[in-house]
């Protein structure tokens, strides 16, 4: 085997096999961390605050519902455990209204006195002290989607690029071959 005297130019096999692994252990990291983030349980990350509301008033409850001021919260479950008419206090049967977590409508029609009208609610709730890591999973697991919508575009422009390298190894093994200052064997 012939050695080269000038290696200037010429891309050794150490160089790319140093490389590809190098890309190889990012890419790995890489998809460690999106595993590791679209796995995250919030449960488990954010300590349940609980809480309690009295006679918190509602206006102008109807069958489209109305919300409980503690809905603002994240991740929140409200749990209601008594209803009043507002202006007088009469209890509201359980019939007259459904409750959807913290969203309470008018429905099954028993006194339509309530319909329309001012309730007084008391219920528990529950939430999420730490509203930005619901922010920041989310965020995260858009990006992934983000990125991997655009993925074909990235291997074809990665494509064109192995290509013109592979074009441009050859060419330059090809040109160093013929004058590496060998030794000539005509006339033997």
């Amino acid at each position: 085997m012939r050695s080269i005297k000038n290696k200037k130019g010429i891309l050794g096999i150490d160089v790319v096999k140093s490389f590809m692994i190098g890309i190889l252990a990012l890419a790995i990291i890489a998809i460690a961390i999106v595993i590791i983030m679209n796995a995250l349980d919030i449960s488990s990350l954010t300590p349940a605050s609980s809480g309690s509301a009295s006679n918190e008033t509602l206006l102008s409850v109807n069958e489209t519902g109305s919300f409980f001021a503690n809905s603002i919260r994240n991740s929140v479950v409200c749990s209601v455990f008594e209803v009043r008419n507002a202006t007088t206090p009469i209890t509201i049967a359980s019939g007259n209204y459904t409750v959807n977590n913290c969203l309470i409508s008018y429905s099954a029609p028993e006194d339509s006195s309530f319909n329309n009208s001012l309730w007084n609610v008391s219920y528990t709730y529950t939430y999420d002290d730490f509203e930005g890591v619901d922010e920041v999973i989310a965020n995260t697991s858009q990006g992934v989607t983000d990125f991997f919508s655009n993925a074909p575009t990235f291997f074809v422009l990665l494509g064109v690029v192995v290509i013109i390298l592979i074009i441009s190894i050859v060419v330059i093994s090809v040109n160093n071959f013929g004058t590496t200052g060998g030794k000539s064997y005509e006339g033997i």
